[in-house]
């Protein structure tokens, strides 16, 4: 899938045909947003479908490949946005939902336990029995700054005096050594 494609998409996926022809869109790409708006829409009157789901149903339905399946999941989230999201705001509303019905239920059978029932399921599912979270004032936190040095007592190393001149020496040496190993010559003592 192409970003061209995802934002064709995210323009003309509840575009009218008219619309689409006015943009010169080619027929093909408006019969594959025409298929991407209905499994959108087939998504969101099924939240539950995880991504495996979908590529099954577009690969029955559509005669599609794997890969073209999922490149069309692909661009519906891309639409869709962030569907676990929208799940889990779904069983929010829908657990205080049945919470209702479960306090409704309880009224009219004069059933105080099962209210306190009802209420203590509540609390725990919304958890405002418990503090609210306190997370730090990450704005004032100032990043670590760092002075590059080629002092290595400044690592906590005890510092040789004039290891720089021995290890030019030793360089000066070892290259020396070998250039003679390379021409085939042996190596001086």
């Amino acid at each position: 899938m192409t970003d061209t494609l995802a934002d064709r998409a995210q323009r003309y996926l509840m575009a009218s045909a008219e619309e689409m022809k006015k943009a010169g869109l080619p027929q093909y790409m408006q019969a594959r947003l025409l298929r991407l708006r209905e499994m959108y829409a087939y998504w969101l009157q099924n939240p539950r479908m995880v991504d495996k789901d979908i590529v099954g149903v577009l690969r029955q339905k559509y005669g599609l490949g794997l890969s073209q399946a999922y490149e069309d999941v692909r661009c519906i989230k891309i639409c869709l946005g962030n569907l676990g999201r929208i799940t889990k705001d779904y069983d929010r509303w829908l657990f205080r939902e049945r919470c209702e019905e479960g306090w409704q239920m309880a009224r009219e059978a004069g059933d105080a336990k099962a209210f306190a029932a009802v209420t203590a399921t509540y609390l725990k599912g919304t958890q405002l029995d418990k503090e609210d979270s306190t997370a730090p004032d990450y704005s004032s936190i100032t990043p670590q700054q760092f002075v590059i040095s080629a002092d290595p007592a400044v690592a906590g190393f005890k510092v040789v005096p004039g290891i720089i001149e021995k290890a030019k020496k030793l360089e000066a040496r070892y290259v020396q050594e070998f250039e003679e190993v390379d021409n085939h010559t042996t190596p001086t003592p």
